[in-house]
């Protein structure tokens, strides 16, 4: 910061003090959230697509997705003294396994199923997810979920069929739109506490954050 201060202004100021220059015009220090180019390119898909959602019946939407939890989980930020760093170990390698969700828009009880598998997430891996899932009754439910190819395979369409389950595909590069998004922000960030070693630590502490979540108000 202090090279592109004396190349915009030929004046040279130390990092403090731009620091607090820029504390007292109320600048903040921030992650920067990239996003995909397509994001902005399918900015119109996007409309539509959320225009199509909000005419869903609240009670009958689903959402699902997959999220990778490796055994090397750790905390990314911690406190420490002021001018000094702080460190820690954790392992460079951790099996990874990967959650499932789905989650419903209601009031308590939002996500009513989750596995965890170890790998990686295929067709026959989802298939079994989904016809282990049982909804409370028979009316249309609707499946939000992302574009990967396998959410496409012929298996998973019948199988939603056979639940009267009918998918509407997420617009390609756009995540935020799933719901499950928050749901994982909020797991992963519990798990990381935890640190798990071991598959039945990641399991438990899985369960422990679910089991909570589905106390609250996930609409």
């Amino acid at each position: 910061m202090a090279d592109y201060v004396f190349e915009k202004t030929g004046e040279r100021f130390c990092d403090a003090t731009i620091s607090l220059i820029l504390k007292k015009i109320k600048y903040t220090y921030q992650v920067i959230p990239y996003r995909h180019p397509q994001q902005k390119q399918n900015l119109i898909e996007v409309v539509e697509f959320m225009e199509r959602a909000n005419k869903l019946p609240p009670r009958q939407i689903l959402a699902t997705d997959e999220s990778g939890h490796p055994l090397n989980l750790a905390l990314k930020r911690g406190w420490g003294p002021k001018g000094e760093k702080i460190a820690d170990f954790k392992p460079s390698y951790g099996t990874n396994y990967s959650l499932i969700l789905l989650i419903r828009n209601v009031e308590k009880g939002g996500i009513i199923h989750w596995e965890l598998v170890k790998d990686a997430v295929n067709t026959e891996v989802f298939a079994d997810f989904l016809s282990r899932v049982e909804l409370p009754d028979e009316e249309t439910y609707y499946l939000l979920m992302d574009n990967i190819r396998f959410h496409h395979a012929k298996k998973i369409k019948e199988i939603l069929a056979n639940k009267n389950i009918e998918p509407r595909y997420i617009v390609a590069s756009n995540p935020y739109l799933n719901p499950t998004e928050l749901a994982f922000n909020v797991i992963k960030q519990y798990v990381r506490k935890q640190r798990p070693r071991t598959e039945e630590e990641l399991r438990s502490a899985i369960s422990e954050i679910v089991n909570e979540l589905n106390q609250q108000d996930l609409r």
